[in-house]
């Protein structure tokens, strides 16, 4: 049975360097421990892929995770929202909140240039650091992608985190565009995949 416990801490192992983790975790306030906020954020992301998109996990331990959102109804999506904002604001409080919402307006208003609104996304993949460097990401990525490519959808992810683009790129990503974040004070890349023949 997954410990959900482990995966988030794996996570946020993974991702604490990365600065729309970091500013998020600098703005959780009101007395809230901002690790403890930072672990229910990667628990609830996780839920949220469990419960509108996918996520998968290594078959071996709980060391990471992959969460990914697809395209949602309009209903199923004013839902999705509306249930992840109380749940943000129960993990984070309103000032992180606050934070987070101003960071994905941002990002939505540039990746809106790109046609992306029937793109399967990935939104988290996460490693704890003494499992990376071992071919473990592509591993959890296989199996959405490959259920992504049988249904002809096309993936995207955005990272901050310019390192990474070498290993998206391994899988199959491609840049599509490189875009300010004034809240965060660094840039995003938008990485997308179209799907592959089957």
């Amino acid at each position: 049975m997954r410990d959900e416990d482990q995966c988030a801490e794996a996570l946020y192992q993974s991702l604490k360097g990365d600065v729309f983790y970091r500013t998020l975790e600098a703005h959780i306030s009101g007395g809230r421990d901002a690790k403890a906020g930072m672990l229910a954020y990667y628990k609830l992301s996780i839920q949220d892929g469990l419960t509108w998109g996918r996520a998968t996990f290594p078959d071996d331990g709980d060391y990471g995770a992959a969460v990914w959102s697809l395209p949602l109804a309009a209903d199923a999506s004013a839902q999705r929202r509306s249930e992840k904002q109380a749940a943000l604001a129960a993990a984070l409080g309103p000032e992180a909140t606050g934070v987070f919402n101003q960071i994905e307006s941002e990002m939505a208003s540039h990746e809106s240039t790109l046609n992306l609104h029937d793109h399967w996304y990935l939104s988290i993949l996460g490693l704890h650091p003494s499992r990376q460097g071992q071919g473990l990401g592509a591993v959890l990525l296989k199996p959405v992608l490959d259920e992504a490519d049988k249904a002809g959808a096309a993936s995207f992810l955005t990272t901050f985190s310019q390192g990474n683009i070498k290993f998206y790129e391994g899988v199959g990503f491609e840049v599509a565009g490189r875009f300010p974040v004034a809240a965060t004070g660094g840039d995003f890349s938008v990485l997308v995949r179209p799907p592959h023949p089957v």
